[in-house]
């Protein structure tokens, strides 16, 4: 029985450090979506003038569900946008300005907004490389360090 306990006890603190380690990855990927979406805005704007409802339409109807997709689908649908907590002050002031300037200013907050994602995109990048692994194996070291001492 205290052996099956231990093992749970490992198996958990593993479980934690995946989990961890998971949400840099997915935010890794929502902020390289995000830049796909601000480069699709922009070419579809300028070039099309079409608008941005239809473009974000445009956009997600031939991706998987993953949680920028899901986050633009609340958009469209004016949900509540629920997304990463360190980020979504950031993310409700860009859906909030789109569509609600002209077309010149439109296009060039999407220009400004696209350097500012590339270098959010670095700094969220250079987290999952330093980041990213650590965290599994960080649980799996506190697993078999909680099992040593609760020996």
């Amino acid at each position: 029985m205290k052996l099956f306990l231990l093992g749970l006890v490992c198996i958990s603190s593993t479980f934690i450090g995946i989990y961890v380690s998971k949400e840099i990855k997915n935010r890794e990927r929502f902020f390289l979506e995000w830049i796909e979406y601000n480069k699709f805005l922009i070419q579809r704007i300028s070039f099309f003038k079409e608008p941005i409802y239809k473009i974000t339409k445009d956009f997600y109807k031939d991706r998987k569900d993953s949680l920028f997709v899901l986050l633009l689908k609340d958009y469209i649908n004016n949900k509540t946008i629920n997304c990463f907590k360190k980020d979504k002050i950031k993310i409700q002031e860009y859906f909030n300005t789109l569509g609600s300037l002209d077309y010149t200013n439109q296009l060039n907050y999407l220009k400004s907004e696209l350097i500012n994602l590339e270098e959010k995109y670095k700094e969220v990048k250079l987290d999952m490389k330093t980041k990213g692994n650590l965290y599994s194996k960080l649980g799996l070291i506190i697993g078999i360090a909680l099992m040593i001492l609760m020996v």
